[in-house]
């Protein structure tokens, strides 16, 4: 099913934004890490489509650096991380931002709970 969701974009804006607007996107991040081929078609559904990756939220972007965290920088979590981070060449500073202070600093203005959580995804 998630491989036939994927073939169904093919950058068909349409498509796209039917599954979105429909929140199929949420429940496929809940069966991210299963090895059902989510990453891709979360990828896939976001790379290029500016409406769709603005609203792509800190939860979505959490549980990729969760699974890079646990599971080491695999292809299928960067790759996703790097359609976030831009649209058409150009890119998005608030997800590029979000993403670095998830996975490298939360920066000083964090607050206490951004800290705890986010500062335990580096190596020391």
């Amino acid at each position: 099913l998630v491989t036939l969701w994927r073939c169904s974009f093919q950058d068909l804006r349409e498509n796209e934004l039917y599954f979105f607007k429909r929140g199929w996107m949420e429940k496929m991040n809940e069966l991210n890490g299963l090895d059902l081929g989510c990453a891709s078609t979360l990828e896939s559904l976001v790379s290029n489509n500016f409406e769709i990756l603005k609203s792509v939220g800190l939860p979505v972007l959490q549980k990729f650096c969760d699974f890079i965290s646990l599971l080491g920088p695999d292809a299928t979590w960067l790759h996703f991380m790097q359609a976030v981070c831009s649209c058409n060449g150009n890119a998005i500073s608030d997800k590029q931002q979000t993403v670095l202070q998830l996975m490298y600093n939360p920066g000083e203005y964090a607050t206490d709970e951004q800290k705890e959580r986010w500062g335990n995804n580096r190596f020391q």
